[in-house]
C-alpha cells in the first residue's frame, strides 16, 4: 500500500520567507509614498539569488530583471562603492513588482546620482 502526501503551495517557502512576503503586501500607500531611496554607486552590479547570480550593467536593466524575474523573492544586490568596498543591499520583491528592504520591510526606489 502506497501512501501519497499533498502539501500545499504555501508550505513549500520557509515559514520566515512567507512571513516577510505577507508583510510588504500589507503595507499601504503611505508607507509605498515614503520609499527610501537607495543608491547604486556603480555599474555592473550582481543580482545574487542562492548560486543564481546576475550581471546588470544599468538601473534600467536592474529594475526590469527584479520586477520581471524575482517576485516573490527575497535578493541581494552587489556593487561597489567609490573606495572599490563591495557594496551589499538585501531587497526583497513582493508579487506586484515592489522592492521592499528585506529586513526592515519599507519601500525603496534604486536610483544613481549622474555623473559630473
Amino acid at each position: 500500500m502506497t501512501h501519497s502526501i499533498t502539501t500545499p503551495a504555501s508550505h513549500t517557502k520557509p515559514f520566515s520567507e512567507q512571513a516577510s512576503l505577507q508583510a510588504t503586501s500589507r503595507l499601504s500607500k503611505d508607507d509605498i509614498s515614503n520609499s527610501e531611496k537607495r543608491e547604486i554607486n556603480s555599474f555592473p552590479v550582481k543580482v545574487k539569488n542562492f548560486g543564481n547570480d546576475v550581471l546588470c550593467h544599468s538601473l534600467a536593466e536592474l529594475s526590469n530583471l527584479l520586477r520581471k524575474d524575482y517576485k516573490g523573492m527575497h535578493v541581494s544586490i552587489v556593487d561597489s562603492l567609490p573606495s572599490g568596498i563591495m557594496s551589499l543591499m538585501f531587497v526583497s520583491v513582493n508579487t506586484d513588482g515592489m522592492l521592499f528592504d528585506t529586513y526592515t520591510h519599507k519601500a525603496i526606489s534604486l536610483f544613481m546620482k549622474e555623473a559630473k
